[in-house]
């Protein structure tokens, strides 16, 4: 505990006046003697710096201002302050000194006044760590001093107490006279408070003389309620007090009256006796009475104190102490120089406690016996009166057993059941001990060995992640072994837990001013994951670490090395954790002195992954050197394969900056560097980064697409860790990226990113690979909203569905505003020539394929099926890229192609003409305009009809949407085709005025006469005819024509050279079918089917060009 001597270093500085005045005889051994010539100014000057230098000391600066009359009765100054490393903690203002010059001449200091008008303590003064007190004890004196001081009255007016002191500032006045001479002092003060505070005062009169022994003392303190001793003491309500301590008489007979009250009523009371007994009462016959020699007298203490101080605490503690405690002692000195301690008891409600003791001569245990019991009489939880929140338990037993009369062994236990505690419950904690203690003799410096056993079951940490490492049952042991002026040892130490343990060697060498502890121990976790709460993060595996060395936990110094496998170590990060999969060691060696921090080895390696570091740090310099070492980057880059190795160094001299050198080397040409400084306080820097390597590596970032290349950098980081301190330049050449779900490609990429001022330029030139270039330009700031303004220009890109169109398109797209969302996209595009398909597909069109489950797939074919997009990959709820979580970007595109839109196929060749526009916004795309009709025709069976109207647009999801119709007339009837719906999937429908049905409308447009009428030839002309025209149809005009004719396949293909067959087929009976095939060049087929069984089928063939065919046929099915 810090200890303040604040009055006295206060008098110390006031009392040094008088002999800064004495005649040169008292210290002129210390002071140049002044000569006749100073002048009064002069002595001043000499005076005041004769103080403060006298005064002041380590740690302390004392200053004095205004002092006068150095040679006159009355000496004053106006300011004295005591200063320490912090600044200033006492002044003084306004000291005076009235005082009898001519006394010190007789070795007196006899002082009439000392006054000052205000002593302020602003707080504690630092003070260094006491010195450790002599071994030897000594008996009660006061201190012979080389002169007699008399102070008749002492007076402070205000005393400041700053608030860092007791919490408040608070201010009192003081009074008071003392004396001190020959032996005999007296002291009478008074303290009284003056703030606006509960009023409280302090009074103590005291008096010793040297040669009678006789001491007096009268101490008074009290204070009303809310006062400063039971706010600081945290007493209930803050009561009145009353302290009141007294007792006269010679100390070998001194007898002290005390008495605590609180609101007028006694808590505390009792007495603490002094007194000597004569040496062969204490021990019987001494060494001292055998050689003839007057025994010492030797001393004793006796107290007895009790009384109902539950009121002096929370009520809840009543049932722990209840309304009356008792302590008893009485103990003191044997006469070969031991104690004793004959009895000790403390009873409250709760508690018993009673033991005895004796200690030999050289301080080593002779006797001991302690036991002390707390329970509830009725069987309830006991609150104990403890700090860091309520603390119960049911029952709490402890026992201590040694007695060198019977023997060496000694015994111990404590047993605590049902602890209940805000951070920790447990049914049961228990530790025994046993073992020895031998006395100092000739040849044995004396000794004591303990064995501990300690377990704990029922744990119960509030704390979850505690509880989870902890577990419910813990228990453990060690042996100790003390023998005097050699190391404390702790050996076969344990502590074990469900899945993890400790166990190892301690030994503690030296005494509390140098302590060296040297370890020998080794931590196991089989379950990591039990850590994972402790950590804050997800663990797996198992570890175990051994730990060898010394440490000395006063300067914080060690010698340290630690070894330890890993088993499957995993963090809950998928690249950490494939570089921790398996076996994996770690080695460390580091050691700490007056010269700094020394990593001699870290050494760390999986099958995956090995680093390994050394270096040296102190207050001056600092380097340290590492290299890591990755096996194969394929794990976290697809398609790139081989070693990554990083070495790096990093110094630093005095408190300057950081020297950061860092080179990494991968596979396929991958490299990169950073050289230069990072500010001490890691907040800027002034660093080059240079490198290169294959742009595949972002491929993971990128999937589907894929981009290949290689690209290099060349950057300069110089200032804060912002964006805008980034310059330099970024590069690719000859780069290509893919993009399977397009359908396209970028090749020959040469991009330059430019980076200035929290901004990169980019200019990028690539070819197309369905056709054309594209080039972008325009700056991006690197900060959110990364704002942009770019220019694309497309020069005749090609564009293609296969299914469905091929074009070209050129012109100019800028997009400016956040990328983030709310920018905008506008443009002018021309589009080149235009070919819309409308897809063919015959009546045996079996529709889109069902999901297909691959088995077995080889894992390269499912990475090319995953880079094409034909994965359906699971939803992480993730933006899909549609803008959903941001604003969408807003639209004013316009797309013109005046000619050269042609629509073709199912007999439809038309050229369509004009422009769109597109607008609103990427989440609702608005498109208006359309193409409208220039010229085209539809040919049906050799028939062609000129278009008389036609037009394609966007609609809807921006599928293109066409419309055209063609009119005539036929047998007297006006005849609409029309073929309408989206360019995918139109629909053909044939009017008629006056109205008749499809497939009559047909005929009289094809043949000129009714349905009826026409013959089975006809018939598959019209078919054919309506073929074309419907693709993907079958019911409606096909449906009716296969049921009219009582077939059982109708069927209409088409060559690749643009020739119609008609094939109609038919069961004759259940094992014979026969089907006959009709082109329009005029050639026929006829084919026999014969099931001879389920497995066997015989087929033949008649063409009408003479070819002829048989064949046996042998079909299973699986």
């Amino acid at each position: 505990m810090r200890r303040i001597d604040i009055p006295a270093a206060a008098l110390a500085a006031i009392l040094a006046l008088p002999l800064a005045q004495a005649p040169a005889p008292v210290w002129a051994q210390t002071a140049p003697t002044l000569s006749a010539d100073n002048t009064p100014e002069e002595d001043r000057g000499f005076l005041t710096a004769f103080l403060e230098d006298n005064l002041s000391g380590a740690g302390r600066q004392v200053r004095i201002t205004g002092f006068q009359g150095s040679l006159s009765a009355r000496a004053s100054l106006d300011t004295l302050t005591i200063a320490d490393d912090s600044g200033v903690w006492l002044t003084l203002k306004s000291v005076t000194l009235d005082w009898n010059r001519s006394a010190i001449l007789r070795g007196q200091v006899e002082i009439a006044a000392l006054k000052a008008e205000l002593i302020e303590v602003a707080r504690a003064p630092e003070t260094a760590s006491p010195a450790s007190p002599a071994p030897e004890a000594a008996p009660f004196s006061l201190p012979d001093l080389p002169v007699s001081v008399k102070i008749d009255e002492i007076e402070a007016k205000r005393i400041a107490l700053g608030a860092p002191l007791l919490g408040q500032p608070v201010s009192f006045s003081l009074k008071g006279s003392t004396a001190l001479a020959g032996g005999a002092g007296d002291i009478n003060l008074a303290l009284k408070r003056l703030d606006d505070g509960p009023a409280g005062q302090f009074r103590l009169e005291a008096s010793y003389d040297n040669e009678t022994k006789r001491l007096g003392l009268d101490l008074l303190a009290e204070e009303e309620a809310g006062g400063l001793a039971a706010t600081l003491a945290g007493l209930p309500g803050a009561p009145e007090l009353k302290l009141a301590v007294a007792g006269e008489g010679p100390l070998d007979d001194f007898t002290t009256q005390i008495e605590l009250s609180s609101d007028g009523t006694p808590r505390l009371a009792g007495q603490v006796v002094l007194s000597t007994v004569p040496a062969e009462a204490a021990n019987g016959s001494t060494e001292a009475d055998r050689q003839g020699a007057s025994p010492v007298p030797l001393r004793r203490l006796e107290a007895q104190l009790g009384g109902d101080i539950a009121t002096l605490f929370m009520p809840e503690y009543r049932p722990f102490f209840g309304d009356n405690i008792a302590l008893t002692l009485t103990g003191g000195e044997r006469a070969d120089g031991g104690l004793r301690l004959d009895q000790l008891t403390l009873i409250s409600q709760a508690m018993t406690l009673s033991g005895s003791g004796a200690l030999d001569a050289d301080r080593w245990p002779e006797q001991f016996a302690l036991t002390a019991e707390i329970k509830d009489a009725g069987g309830m939880p006991v609150l104990l009166p403890v700090s860091g929140g309520e603390t119960r338990v049911d029952a709490a037993q402890l026992a201590l057993q040694f007695d060198r009369a019977t023997g060496e062994e000694w015994q111990g236990s404590l047993v605590v059941d049902g602890l209940d505690q805000p951070t920790l419950a447990a049914r049961r904690m228990a530790l025994s001990a046993s073992g020895y203690i031998r006395e100092r003799k000739p040849g044995n410096l004396g000794s004591a060995f303990a064995v501990l056993n300690y377990a704990a079951e029922g744990l119960a940490p509030r704390d979850a992640a505690l509880a989870s490492a902890l577990g419910e049952e813990i228990m453990g042991g060690a042996r100790i072994t003390f023998v005097k002026r050699e190391p404390l040892r702790i050996e076969d130490l344990t502590l074990s837990g469900a899945n993890y343990g400790l166990s190892g060697d301690v030994s503690v060498i030296g005494d509390m001013s140098a302590i060296d502890v040297n370890l020998d121990t080794t931590l196991r976790a089989d379950d990591l994951s039990r850590f994972a709460g402790m950590a804050g993060q997800k663990l797996r595996g198992a570890a175990q670490m051994a730990i060898k060395g010394t440490i000395e936990p006063l300067s914080g110094a060690f010698d340290l090395t630690a070894q330890g496998q890993t088993d499957n170590l995993a963090i809950g990060q998928d690249a950490a954790d494939q570089l921790l999969r398996g076996r994996g060691t770690v080695a460390v060696a580091a050691k700490r002195d007056t010269t700094g921090l020394h990593l001699s080895q870290l050494d760390a390696k999986t099958s995956a992954v090995s680093i390994t570091a050394n270096g040296d740090m102190n207050s001056t310099q600092t380097a340290l050197t590492g290299v890591a070492r990755l096996t194969d980057v394929s794990a976290y880059v697809d398609g790139l394969s081989g070693p990554l190795t990083v070495t790096g160094d990093l110094g630093r001299t005095g408190t300057g900056a950081w020297q950061v050198s860092v080179e990494a080397d991968g596979p396929s040409g991958t490299r990169a560097s950073a050289r230069g400084a990072v500010g001490a306080s890691f907040d800027t820097a002034n660093i080059d980064v240079t490198g290169g390597g294959p742009l595949a590596l972002a491929n993971p970032f990128l999937r589907p697409r894929s981009i290949n290349g290689t690209g290099a950098f060349d950057l300069s980081l110089n200032g804060p860790f912002t964006l805008s301190s980034l310059s330099g330049r970024v590069t690719t050449r000859d780069a290509t990226l893919s993009a399977p779900t397009l359908r396209n490609s970028l090749t020959q990429m040469d991009i330059t990113a430019t980076l200035d001022g929290g901004q990169a330029r980019i200019d990028m030139s690539s070819a197309v690979g369905s056709g054309g270039r594209m080039r972008l330009s325009g700056p991006v700031d690197l900060n959110p909203p990364f704002r942009a303004d770019l220019t694309a220009t497309l020069e005749s890109i090609g564009l293609e569905d296969p299914q469905l169109y091929t074009t070209s398109v050129g012109g100019t797209i800028k997009m400016t505003g956040p990328l983030t969302g709310g920018a905008s996209i506008t443009g002018a595009l021309e589009m080149g020539e235009t070919n819309l398909r409308v897809p063919d597909s015959g009546f045996g069109s079996t529709g889109d394929l069902p999901d297909v489950i691959h088995v077995g797939e080889p894992a390269d074919a499912r990475a090319s099926r995953s880079r094409a997009g034909l994965i359906a990959e699971p939803s992480s709820g993730a933006s899909d890229g549609s803008g959903a979580g941001s604003r969408p970007y807003a639209l004013d595109v316009r797309i013109a192609a005046l000619r050269r839109v042609f629509v073709r196929g199912r007999g439809i060749d038309a050229e369509l003409g004009g422009s769109l526009r597109l607008r609103g916004t990427t989440d609702a795309i608005e498109p208006s305009g359309r193409f409208d009709l220039v010229r085209g025709r539809l040919d049906i069976l050799g028939k062609r009809f000129t278009l008389d109207e036609g037009y394609a647009q966007l609609i809807g999801d921006f599928t293109p949407y066409i419309r055209l119709s063609a009119s005539t007339e036929a047998s007297d009837t006006a005849i609409s085709i029309i073929i309408e719906g989206d360019a995918a999937h139109p629909e053909i429908s044939f009017l008629s005025s006056p109205e008749l049905p499809q497939d009559e409308v047909l005929a009289r447009l094809l043949f000129g006469r009714a349905i009826s009428e026409i013959s089975a030839l006809q018939a598959a002309q019209l078919a054919a005819a309506v073929a074309t025209l419907a693709g993907q149809g079958g019911a409606g005009v096909i449906g009716t024509l296969r049921d009219n004719f009582g077939l059982d396949d109708l069927d209409v293909t088409t060559s690749d050279d643009g020739e119609a067959s008609l094939r109609a087929g038919r069961y004759i009976s259940d094992n014979i079918y026969t089907d006959v095939t009709v082109g329009s060049s005029g050639t026929s087929e006829i084919n026999l089917n014969l099931d001879v069984s389920s497995n066997l089928t015989v087929k033949g063939g008649l063409s009408s060009d003479g070819n002829t065919g048989i064949g046996i046929y042998f079909e299973k099915d699986y």
